[in-house]
């Protein structure tokens, strides 16, 4: 499982996602769907598992955070051993 962690700033609640994509750029997972938060700290997690429920290959996968029209990204590389 892999902790996903990100702030959210601002005063007032965004709306905010969490994407996973593969070296292609297909969407592997969604570890957080969209949701209005306040601002501060969180984390969401990965358990390493496609949008199908079927165990994501090891490899480098991008991060997508988006919180309104603001974006951030990350790359992780997944092990199946971090599960």
């Amino acid at each position: 499982m892999r902790e996903l962690a990100f702030r959210v700033m601002g005063d007032h609640p965004r709306q905010v996602e969490l994407n996973i994509y593969d070296s292609l750029g297909t969407l592997v997972a969604c570890p957080l769907r969209p949701a209005a938060l306040p601002p501060g700290r969180y984390s969401a997690w990965w358990e390493g598992k496609t949008l199908a429920g079927q165990p994501a290959p090891p490899g480098i996968y991008l991060v997508r955070c988006a919180a309104d029209d603001d974006r951030a990204f990350r790359v992780i590389e997944w092990r199946p051993d971090d599960a």
